[in-house]
């Protein structure tokens, strides 16, 4: 595996997109992630506060156990970036023969669909120990309880996250070797991510008339199986219900459909001709 990710390493290192993209995603999450207070600092200085009632700046978005939710949660909306660098990896492939190429000078097919799966779980590995580490820093400074139990007990949502990683940049991959333009790839997958899915949840979710299965139906979509995975945390803050933990009903679909992502991509690296 190691020998099979040094290999998709070497055909990416000199790329000068890439790496820029990848770089800007990794400095762009933790801007994101670290801000939290600053942002929270500026709108209270806006006047967005209830006289002495409510001060946003007290908001405890970087206590331990909570941090963990909270970030993994904001996090998850930058993974299009590292999505996109994963579909111009995959149709340039594709487009330059490289696929062709690498099976020419000795590797099958398996061998191509391991470090392409081996680099999309290093990026997500990756993604997640940054995440964790900073994590760690903002947790330290800011948080009330410090001890052990409080640092790592909701800890679990890192694995949620890096499933989450790994899911989408998975779904990419399919998408990718699919359609094969990598334009296209990116529209579309923007576009199904954060308008075609989720306002068609919302229709079939509150539309009472429909059948209580399109309702429930809305748990095995691509993007909402995945966001059950790290629930919207930030209700809390309003006195509102949250979840706060990951069900196993949400890790068996994520694991199902990561699943039938691989066996898809397998099938389809096995019946085309490159």
């Amino acid at each position: 595996m190691i020998r099979l990710l040094s290999i998709e390493w070497l055909k990416l290192r000199r790329y000068r997109a890439f790496n820029i993209l990848m770089l800007l995603y990794y400095v762009v999450l933790i801007a994101v992630c670290a801000s939290v207070m600053a942002f929270l600092a500026y709108i209270k200085s806006k006047g967005v506060q209830i006289k002495d009632l409510f001060d946003p700046t007290t908001i405890p978005f970087y206590d331990f156990p909570d941090i963990w939710q909270n970030l993994t949660y904001l996090a998850t909306y930058l993974n299009v970036f590292p999505a996109f660098m994963i579909i111009i990896s995959i149709t340039n492939d594709v487009a330059f023969k490289t696929m062709r190429q690498n099976i020419i000078d000795g590797l099958n097919r398996m061998d191509y669909f391991l470090s392409k799966f081996s680099f999309i779980f290093a990026v997500s590995l990756f993604s997640t120990l940054v995440i964790f580490i900073t994590g760690l820093i903002l947790g330290s400074v800011y948080s009330y309880d410090k001890s052990v139990e409080a640092m790592f007990s909701s800890s679990y949502f890192l694995l949620g996250f890096l499933l989450n990683n790994l899911s989408f940049f998975t779904f990419s991959f399919l998408l990718a070797l699919l359609i094969k333009r990598t334009g296209i790839v990116i529209v579309l997958l923007g576009i199904y991510t954060f308008f075609a899915e989720p306002l068609t949840a919302v229709i079939l979710e509150n539309v009472k008339e429909l059948p209580q299965f399109c309702h429930e139906m809305t748990a095995y979509f691509p993007i909402k199986a995945l966001n059950n995975l790290v629930p919207n945390p930030f209700g809390r803050y309003l006195f509102m219900e949250i979840t706060d933990f990951i069900s196993i009903k949400s890790l068996s679909i994520a694991f199902g459909q990561l699943s039938i992502y691989l066996t898809l991509i397998w099938l389809l690296l096995k019946k085309r001709d490159v």
